[in-house]
């Protein structure tokens, strides 16, 4: 089953932006239905696939994460974060993981290796055998990586037929792990989700986070759009945030999505695309509007 996220929003534009920041993909990765165009009938809604021909790209490009994990070179610290001072190396001791049952082999048709997806919805006994699997990836890539980590399975659940796995990370490596602005972080979500996935046989949402730095974040971008928006009612006039991952969108999207005098909307492409908040009425001699 290919991923499938819905958007809604005054205009079509604006559910659809909503809709990529969600499932973090760009326009051109995508297939969009318009469930309903908005105006005086209500909302506007749509529907965003990701395209099968990414479900062969990511494959290709797990082919080749499978056969560096299988090599014994070493990744070198400054790859991994050119602001974090390095730290000294050694191997926490990790208590074995508790027992969970085995990840369910992939049925014919389905999404593993071969290519397509389990067919079915996923069960909690299926979700249990994906975090364990996650979890004994994690620990191979940190290990791979030389920096030995502590990690917990801190919530297993199953989303809308979609397990959802959340990972912590515990060790003297964190500030490594996090990168710069998160960016090693969710470069090691990504590549961890997708492993998963192949491996189970079936699509899965892996959250991982490094010594509660995703809460951290997620207050302080709650922080920063709450100020924005008050700027941005105060002045009449739009405000533009920095680029941010589509997650970090996503909570800026949700903290003013009731806002009673702001709205949101995303701009740009790729790294460089950013939330910009916007008063709801015009200003009324010249200036910015959004209506």
């Amino acid at each position: 089953m290919v991923e499938s996220v819905e958007g809604t929003g005054r205009t079509v534009d604006e559910a659809l932006e909503r809709a990529l920041d969600e499932i973090g993909l760009e326009r051109d990765e995508v297939e969009v239905t318009v469930l309903s165009e908005g105006g005086s009938a209500g909302q506007a809604r749509v529907v965003v696939t990701a395209r099968e021909d990414l479900e062969d790209l990511e494959d290709e490009e797990l082919d080749d994460a499978d056969d560096e994990l299988g090599d014994d070179e070493e990744i070198e610290e400054d790859e991994l974060g050119d602001e974090v001072d390095e730290q000294p190396r050694g191997r926490p001791a990790r208590t074995a993981p508790p027992a969970r049952a085995q990840p369910r082999a992939a049925a014919p048709g389905g999404n593993g290796p071969d290519g397509a997806e389990a067919a079915g919805r996923a069960t909690a006994a299926d979700a249990e055998a994906i975090a364990t699997l996650a979890e004994e990836i994690l620990v191979e890539l940190l290990d791979r990586m030389d920096l030995p980590s502590e990690v917990e399975v801190d919530d297993v659940a199953v989303d809308d037929g979609l397990p959802t796995i959340q990972l912590s990370i515990h060790g003297e490596f964190g500030g490594i792990l996090i990168g710069r602005h998160g960016d090693t972080l969710g470069a090691l979500q990504f590549l961890l989700g997708l492993m998963v996935g192949r491996r189970a046989g079936r699509r899965a949402r892996v959250i991982v986070d490094v010594e509660g730095y995703r809460e951290r974040r997620a207050n302080l971008l709650n922080d920063l759009a709450l100020r924005a928006a008050e700027r941005a009612a105060r002045y009449r006039q739009p405000i533009f945030m920095d680029p941010m991952a589509p997650g970090e969108r996503r909570i800026v999207h949700l903290a003013l999505q009731d806002h009673p005098a702001v709205q949101t909307h995303s701009i740009g492409e790729g790294d460089s695309r950013r939330v910009v908040v916007s008063p709801k009425q015009a200003q009324r001699f010249g200036g910015y509007s959004v209506e």
